[in-house]
């Protein structure tokens, strides 16, 4: 035999399931092999547990009685093929300090069925919840504190936060910044600095931020109004990528784009050919955004990749050497090899 806690709606009958009617004192039992979620009757062997499962505060607690076939369900739940109802147990009785710290650490938003709840139970419930400061009157910068720590978007639901609690917020969650009216210059290179795309809820900010935004992620820039050249340089620096959100990139711009990503060339109008030349460089297979590479990108391209050759239109037989050179097998990719390359093949074996 085993003892445990259930709960029921307000008509004794079961929460979940087929709605089963109980009565105290009475024995029930079910047929076949009991099965967790399937057959059986489901208990708590801890008070806290139930809350996991139902509302403690919009239902009614038992002590039960659990006997015939016993098996664990989870952690926390059991499963029974024989129950009875003890007793009721009511709230002013289940309801101590003691019992209801153990409940809001497993559930934070239960502050909001709490009379006067102790600052220790507001602690308890924003450490495992930010959010549950919401049903909070008049929070201590204590609580605020703990709140933000654990989720820093909480932040929206406390009314004129201290420097230290914004600056909380945005550690934890760089999105909090959207919240705070007028965040200070190191909370937003503090935020930035965690993530470049922050920028987006900052008005006005500075070139010094904007710069961190944009070493940390380059596509931050997608944010910035009319960002300057130094800040441009830095963002294809991080992700060369970030040039498609450039307006008319300077040379040096390109260059530093393609350096990066060599693909980042089919975001560039018109590359002139150094441009393209570093684009290959840095990746063969960017050669199939140029429209008319010259010979030697194409010979840097297939030097590199031989495979690169299929991007390649009409290449002439010393493209095609170069690419075989590399790996016979890109034999495949080049249709029409010339009869050269075929005699070359043909030594080789």
């Amino acid at each position: 035999m085993a003892k445990g806690y259930k709960a029921l709606d307000e008509d004794m009958k079961a929460i979940f399931g087929d709605g089963m009617h109980y009565e105290i004192g009475k024995w029930y039992e079910v047929d076949g092999e009991i099965k967790p979620c399937e057959n059986g009757f489901h208990f708590c062997r801890k008070l806290e547990d139930i809350h996991g499962y139902y509302d403690l505060f919009h239902s009614r607690l038992f002590e039960i009685e659990a006997d015939g076939k016993i098996m664990e369900a989870s952690n926390t739940k059991m499963v029974c093929s024989k129950i009875r109802l003890v007793r009721e147990i009511l709230p002013e009785e289940w309801q101590t300090e003691k019992n209801l710290l153990k409940i809001l650490k497993i559930d934070g938003w239960a502050i909001q069925s709490i009379k006067s709840p102790t600052i220790e139970m507001q602690l308890e419930a924003v450490k495992q919840n930010g959010r549950a400061i919401y049903f909070i009157e008049n929070p201590t910068v204590e609580v605020q504190l703990e709140a933000v720590k654990q989720n820093g978007r909480a932040i929206r639901f406390i009314e004129n936060p201290t420097v230290d609690v914004q600056l909380e917020a945005v550690k934890q969650n760089g999105r909090a910044i959207q919240f705070i009216e007028e965040p200070t210059l190191k909370m937003q290179l503090e935020t930035v600095k965690r993530d470049g795309r922050t920028i987006q809820f900052i008005k006005n900010p500075t070139v010094e931020v904007q710069l961190e935004a944009v070493k940390q992620d380059g596509l931050a820039i997608y944010f910035i109004e009319n960002p300057t050249v130094d800040v441009q340089l830095e963002a294809v620096k991080q992700n060369g990528r970030a040039i498609r959100f450039i307006e008319n990139p300077t040379v040096d711009v390109q260059l530093e784009a393609v350096k990066q990503s060599g693909r980042a060339i089919r975001f560039i109008e018109n590359p002139t050919v150094d441009v393209q030349l570093e684009a290959v460089k840095q990746n063969g297979r960017a050669i199939q955004f140029i429209e008319e590479p010259t010979l030697k990108m194409q010979l840097e391209t297939v030097k590199r990749d031989g495979r690169t050759i299929q991007f390649i239109k009409n290449p002439t037989v010393e493209v095609q050497l170069e690419a075989v050179k590399q790996d016979e097998r890109i034999i495949v990719f080049i249709e029409n090899p010339a009869p050269e390359i075929l005699a070359y093949l043909q030594k080789k074996q």
